[in-house]
């Protein structure tokens, strides 16, 4: 009981992220109908950034750089400028990339999400030095003993905050009037329009918002989950399939899953060191787990999951 209680808390950090690029892929969804294949992308330019910052003071853009001090910046100056910058470029999706394609059909925004992922994904080795590279601890490295479990303070302070992101979007939209008005934009622009609030404007918010939200919680869970040129790209998929278990819907649910995603992992892992456990499922059956849950998400699922024309 206490290595699962153990493994448990151990995978609150992935599912941290996976939470809050689900949260994100729904607010994105609700706000403009965009299903945003690239939201691990700007967590990956956003962790790169704070990197950075913490080893040579220099200020990366997808072109060109800023040397801010001679000596390593401190992290949270770091933070809120790797947070700035993702967000940042997420905005500038939205306006160069995905408001020119409002109108076009589904298939060329998924299309254009995937180039999005892949174009940022490759700017990383580009812009920067991506050998021996580590992620400097953030959060505190204090620990709790709960069960006679020694439990990481910094992974429940991911999980709270995940948790907390979720709670800020989804009161955004239910209950302030720029939220219920991005709704009505993303399904009738003209109904947006008649509250006296601009559609891409407001689309422009939540592309901030889930972009400056996805890439905190990135760059906080960074220590814990190491630096790959191109990891936190793919953590798109248990995002996507936690999203698609709360049928794009819920954020609340989306970000529940996402966390339950990484959880499921980390007890697989466990389970894979004991003997009996069958040898073909000891390394990668984690890795399969997001795969599966979208396929059955969208075989079960398929029918109720909803669905925006092109405007």
């Amino acid at each position: 009981m206490d290595q699962l209680l153990l493994f448990v808390t151990l995978g609150f950090a992935g599912g941290a992220v996976y939470a809050v690029i689900a949260a994100s892929i729904v607010s994105l969804y609700a706000a403009t109908g965009v299903l945003n294949f690239a939201q691990g992308s700007l967590a990956l330019w956003a962790v790169w950034v704070v990197a950075e910052l913490r080893q040579s003071g220099t200020l990366v853009f997808p072109i060109g750089a800023v040397q801010l001090s001679s000596q390593p910046l401190p992290a949270w100056p770091a933070v809120a400028l790797g947070v700035l910058s993702a967000a940042g470029l997420a905005f500038a999706a939205h306006w160069l990339v995905f408001r020119p394609l409002r109108t076009a059909p589904p298939l060329s925004q998924v299309v254009a999400s995937v180039g999005l992922m892949l174009a940022v994904a490759a700017l990383v080795p580009l812009r920067f030095s991506t050998n021996g590279v580590l992620a400097p601890a953030l959060l505190t490295d204090r620990t709790l003993s709960v069960g006679g479990t020694v439990v990481n303070i910094s992974d429940l302070v991911l999980l709270v905050a995940t948790l907390a992101v979720a709670l800020v979007l989804s009161v955004y939209f239910r209950f302030t009037r720029w939220g219920v008005a991005t709704r009505a934009g993303a399904e009738d622009e003209l109904a947006a329009r008649l509250t006296g609030l601009s559609p891409d404007r407001l689309a422009s918010v939540m592309w901030l918002l889930t972009g400056a939200a996805t890439s905190l919680v990135a760059v906080l869970a960074a220590p814990t989950l190491g630096l790959d040129p191109i990891g936190y790209m793919f953590y798109v998929l248990p995002g996507l399939a936690a999203a698609l278990l709360a049928r794009l819907t819920s954020i609340i649910t989306a970000c529940l899953a996402g966390v339950g995603i990484g959880v499921l992992q980390s007890v697989l892992l466990l389970l894979s060191s004991f003997d009996g456990w069958p040898v073909w499922a000891q390394a990668g059956l984690g890795d399969v787990v997001p795969f599966v849950l979208v396929i059955v998400a969208l075989v079960v699922l398929g029918r109720v999951l909803p669905i925006m024309e092109a405007r």
